[in-house]
């Protein structure tokens, strides 16, 4: 319920902002504008060094919120993404691999990407808003809260296919991977003071769908009809 009622926040709070600038947007180049619900998902692998006597196992990823799309030429534009992003990861015994602890960070996160065609490249910017651990196998997991989570801060790839078109909008699909610069947590759970072991950095590869509204009606781009006069 929680990530439901991020969604719908994120969405009609970039609506309601976007649409009361169409006149700014058309001054500053912009030929049109979409914008629409998004959600992926995916998985989530650790890229980073693991501590002696343990393993990792890759886990779910899932994101959903609003897409914001400015088109300046028709293969050039500017994707802004506004979502909830989800994050799990898995380390286990090396030995006994039912006992282990699942992770979850959540964040409130900034997708803006470049769009060349149907290529994405850009950068993650994510405000942590949740984590959770929990435990199986007999093995106790640690206590940790929000405020034990770094910032994401990852760099974008990926690309967008359009999948329908009607008169109100597209329908896309959209494949991204990420690689994380920052790690989830700022004090590592297993190792104290060594904070590199067991703690990322995240790589998350995510598929999806959007469906972007046309906020800019076409007429707005055209030129203006130059009316003639009886004997010119």
């Amino acid at each position: 319920m929680k990530h439901i009622y991020f969604f719908v926040v994120i969405l009609s709070m970039g609506l309601a902002s976007v649409t009361s600038a169409q006149s700014r947007l058309v001054q500053a180049g912009v030929t049109d504008l979409k914008a629409g619900p998004l959600f992926t998902g995916g998985g989530t692998v650790n890229a980073g060094d693991v501590a002696g006597g343990t393993k990792t196992s890759p886990c779910g990823a899932f994101s959903g919120g609003a897409l914001f799309d400015f088109s300046y030429t028709s293969n050039v534009g500017f994707d802004l993404g506004v979502v909830y992003d989800a994050r799990y990861i898995n380390f286990h015994n090396a030995i006994n691999t039912a006992a282990g602890v699942t992770y979850s960070f959540g964040y409130l996160a900034l997708r803006p990407e470049l769009r060349f065609s149907g290529f994405l490249i850009g950068v993650g910017l994510g405000l942590p808003v949740g984590t959770n651990a929990v435990g199986s196998g007999g093995a106790v997991s640690p206590s940790i809260a929000t405020r034990d989570m770094n910032a994401l801060f990852e760099g974008r790839l990926g690309g967008t296919v359009e999948l329908m078109q009607s008169d109100l909008g597209t329908l896309n699909f959209t494949a991204e991977a990420s690689y994380a610069f920052s790690r989830p947590i700022i004090n590592s759970w297993f190792n104290g003071a060594d904070n590199t072991k067991n703690n990322g950095p995240l790589a998350t590869l995510e598929v999806g769908i959007n469906y972007l509204f046309d906020l800019m009606p076409y007429h707005q781009n055209e030129p203006a009809a130059v009316a003639i006069s009886p004997g010119q």
